[in-house]
């Protein structure tokens, strides 16, 4: 359950963006999508329906099917009932505006109606709608950002309510993704869907296919670049720290090596001299008896420090 807090004021536009966050962060795109399948489902059967309600159908009751067609909100594609023999046959006759004006639906625009009324059927206000929003997504397949003054201008909508209803119908029935930017005033397209176009626009079409399939593997090529690289840049950083280690290593075991010699340098070596001597038992404290030894008493501490020997003599 989401609450809104009383004290904020919140746009329809970002109304709609909470609403996606919403569908993304709580784990219901699944279900979203399932609900779109089962939309999807249920327009494939609607047209069946009205393809083979085409093939019987003659005069005013292939015209009253066509205008239902044309206000029908779920059906957005028009290339198969415009295959249908029946009314491909109305080219000639009294109800050829009908023809037209599914035509209008499936290849033009809102503009064009606008200047050439009298060579389709009047159109009511549900049916003007829908030709509006096919405008739209023709006009979200040229440019990815339209200023919304472009937009109501070229649709004639009396405000930004309005075009932002508009906007959240094309987005509910899975037409349009987009962003309302109400602060630069102006719709930022992600996606559109797809509609119906001439067999001799074909080539225009691959033309296109062609340039995005070109971009694409000059973008694959790229990446390549960029990972080979990357590539060899983590082999050289590895390569780095097994070095650095290895010195480590060879610093640590110089430092232990060092230490011990230093520890076998630093232990002293001490002699002690003493006792009394002399010659053929000649006195005690001389050579011959006249004469002390001078070694007589004295203790010797000899020291080696870094190999210079020092002797200290205490009496």
């Amino acid at each position: 359950v989401f609450f809104f807090s009383s004290r904020r004021r919140h746009t329809r536009s970002s109304l709609v963006s909470w609403a996606r966050r919403c569908v993304q962060e709580t784990g219901y795109q699944r279900r979203v999508h399932g609900i779109i399948k089962k939309k999807d489902m249920k327009i494939g059967s609607k047209i069946e329906q009205y393809s083979v309600l085409a093939k019987s159908a003659k005069g005013k009751s292939l015209e009253t099917l066509i205008s239902t067609i044309l206000s029908d909100s779920e059906v957005w594609i028009f290339g198969e009932a415009l295959e249908m023999e029946n009314i491909k046959n109305l080219k000639g006759t009294p109800s050829e505006p009908h023809l037209r004006a599914l035509e209008l639906f499936a290849y033009s625009n809102y503009m064009e109606y606008k200047q050439n009324k009298k060579n389709y059927i009047e159109l009511n206000a549900s049916q003007l709608k829908k030709l509006k929003m096919l405008t739209l997504l023709e006009l979200a397949t040229k440019e990815k950002t339209i200023a919304y003054g472009k937009i109501m201008s070229l649709l004639e909508l009396t405000d930004v309510r309005e075009l932002e209803d508009m906007v959240i119908a094309g987005i509910y029935n899975n037409l349009l993704g987009c962003r309302l930017d109400n602060k630069q005033q102006q719709l930022i397209v992600e996606y559109v869907a797809s509609r119906d176009f001439k067999m001799e626009d074909a080539p225009k079409l691959f033309g296109q296919l062609e340039k995005w399939l070109s971009h694409v593997e000059a973008v694959e090529k790229k990446l390549e670049s960029t990972l080979k690289g990357i590539s060899s840049k983590m082999e050289e950083a590895a390569n780095r720290r097994i070095k650095v280690r290895e010195a480590a290593d060879s610093a640590q075991a110089k430092a232990l090596s060092e230490a011990d010699q230093q520890r076998m340098i630093f232990q002293p070596q001490m002699q002690y001299h003493g006792g009394i001597s002399g010659m053929g038992g000649m006195g005690a404290f001389g050579h011959g008896g006249n004469r002390p030894d001078p070694d007589y008493g004295h203790q010797t501490l000899t020291l080696n420090l870094q190999n210079q020997p020092v002797s200290y003599t205490h009496l």
